[in-house]
């Protein structure tokens, strides 16, 4: 099958025709895509969403993340689309306004990539949400609907997978949310496109992938004798994933610091990276490199300000309270506040550096007088790293988006509206409960400290959260974490999603380690989430949950 172009496998082939089947006919399809990255799952929803348009239908996709949304057609957050922080949709005209984003009469399939972020009390408010518009008695109210995910990847923050439900039943809510999911056919595909043409890459995501040859003994935890019969983490994938970034590579080869990306798992991790490479790409580029300091929300007593301020902002102590600015370089912006996910912006979206502005025009003026002063002398020999005063107000990013057209010229600052777009962003208002905010310090007394940040930043380095979903051709990974007094946080996860979100084995390497040896014996004993596992292997010949005797299953050959 040939869709918009695109030639469809086998896999992709059979997952489509189940919906272009039943869809004309009325009926309900309620399919999970349990499939690895790079296997052509979002091929898939491309080619469903031209197969039902073209039969005068309407698809609704949908995401728990905002980037991930991104890479859908007209794609929404699971959030914002169902109302997700509305519990009760029959006191407001909420219901009548969400029936209307999904096509109304039209709709026939709802589409959530990336489950494994999706908490599981959301699948129960979809269905509450599809039975109060459409068919009150059929699960989802007889909308069709594709889950499309791998358990094997990041969970979600906050409450519980989807998984974990199958088998921990802690309230009614769950009870209702197991009943439901296990309705869902799950089919895997297991043909590597992103990978295609690695032979090593794709040994060692299909090993990543593998499960014990018997059922685990306790269903909670692995035990000892689970963990000598099952050993996923191969000494191929152990070298794989500490195999080091040498000096005579980056000299050889300066992409691997100009366009390698760097995976972490802490902001203070991402921050020295960021600030590091930012130094270096200014001198290859032959570009300014602007720095500030990010100022706290706190106002301090002025008798210890001076103190304060001066102990504070030592970038080798506390790496994040500076920013850093080279024009052209590649970014990330980090808040959904700033962008709206309809017209392919969101939290995770890469863009490009392109200024800085400030709101009131004599500190602009200063600023700019100043950068262009010490960029004269940079000319004339002088390292060109610039500190400034007084922190922007904002910076002026470039984005891609799919459709140009569709972006409102009134919130484009290019000079060319037809050829790209330029957007402000500003500082980040996401606060957390009790007032603290994301961005913060802790100091030596446990205090934590909130600071001003912008919801953009250098993207040399990223936090592992926000790669799931995406692509690179270089990545350089960070075992172990600049801050010496914590252990780097290693979970099978994290590992496998900094692994598979490379496309050839040859573009991956791991920062330089410290302590090899413990760094390899702690990965050696990395396992997958026992319930995860427990689900993928509690999945019967006809593609369903079943867990009835699952004490005596065994595994023949390692599902992918």
């Amino acid at each position: 099958m040939t869709v918009a172009g695109s030639r469809l496998n086998q896999d992709q082939e059979n997952v489509v025709m189940h919906f272009v089947d039943a869809i004309p006919q009325n009926k309900q399809e309620l399919i999970f895509l349990h499939s690895g990255g790079g296997t052509g799952k979002s091929t898939v929803v491309r080619a469903l969403n031209r197969v039902i348009n073209a039969l005068g239908f309407v698809q609704a996709n949908s995401c728990p993340t905002g980037v991930g949304a991104t890479y859908l057609d007209k794609g929404k957050t699971f959030h914002s689309l169902f109302r997700a922080y509305t519990e009760d949709l029959n006191a407001s005209t909420t219901i009548d306004e969400i029936r209307k984003e999904l096509g109304g009469d039209k709709l026939r399939l709802v589409v959530i990539d990336e489950v494994s972020m999706l908490k599981a009390l959301f699948l129960l408010l979809l269905h509450r949400w599809l039975c109060s518009m459409y068919s009150p008695t059929k699960p989802f109210g007889g909308i069709s609907i594709l889950l499309l995910g791998d358990f094997l990847q990041l969970p979600t923050v906050g409450g519980n997978p989807l998984y974990r439900v199958m088998y921990d039943n802690v309230s009614q809510d769950d009870v209702q949310v197991h009943a439901l999911f296990r309705q869902f056919r799950v089919i895997e595909m297991k043909q590597q496109h992103c990978a295609g043409q690695c032979e090593i890459q794709k040994k060692r995501l299909q090993s990543f992938r593998a499960l014990p040859q018997t059922y685990p003994k306790f269903g909670s935890r692995w035990c000892e004798e689970d963990m000598q019969k099952f050993r996923p983490m191969t000494e191929d994938i152990v070298e794989g994933l500490t195999t080091e970034l040498t000096r005579a590579e980056i000299m050889a080869d300066w992409q691997w610091t100009t366009n390698a990306t760097c995976l972490t798992t802490t902001n203070l991790d991402r921050s020295v990276i960021n600030n590091t490479i930012a130094n270096i790409y200014g001198i290859r580029k032959r570009q300014t490199v602007v720095r500030w300091r990010r100022q706290f929300r706190k106002v301090f007593d002025p008798s210890v300000k001076d103190f304060l301020t001066t102990f504070l902002y030592s970038e080798d102590r506390y790496p994040e309270l500076f920013s850093y600015f080279v024009f052209d370089a590649p970014g990330q912006i980090l808040d959904n506040g700033n962008g709206n996910v309809s017209y392919g912006v969101a939290n995770g979206t890469a863009c490009k550096l392109i200024g800085l502005g400030w709101d009131d025009p004599k500190i602009e003026k200063a600023m700019h007088d100043l950068i262009s002063q010490q960029c004269a002398l940079w000319s004339i020999g002088e390292q060109c790293i610039i500190d400034i005063p007084s922190p922007p107000d904002c910076i002026i990013v470039e984005v891609k988006i799919a459709n140009i057209k569709k972006w409102p010229l009134h919130l484009n600052l290019s000079k060319q509206p037809n050829k790209t777009v330029w957007i402000p962003i500003g500082i980040k208002s996401n606060n957390r409960g009790g007032g603290i905010d994301k961005d913060c310090i802790t100091l030596p007394n446990n205090e934590k400290l909130s600071y001003r940040a912008h919801a953009v930043d250098l993207s040399f380095a990223v936090t592992i959260w926000k790669s799931q979903g995406g692509t690179f051709d270089r990545i350089i990974s960070l075992l172990e974490s600049y801050d010496t007094t914590k252990k780097q946080r290693l979970t099978y996860e994290l590992m496998y999603v900094t692994f598979s979100r490379v496309r050839n084995a040859s573009g991956f390497r791991c920062m330089p380690l410290l302590t090899s040896i413990e760094t390899k014996q702690r990965l050696r004993r990395l396992r997958p989430s026992i319930y995860a596992t427990r689900y993928r292997m509690d999945i019967n010949d006809e593609g369903y949950w079943d867990a009835a005797n699952a004490t005596t299953k065994k595994v023949n050959q390692p599902k992918s």
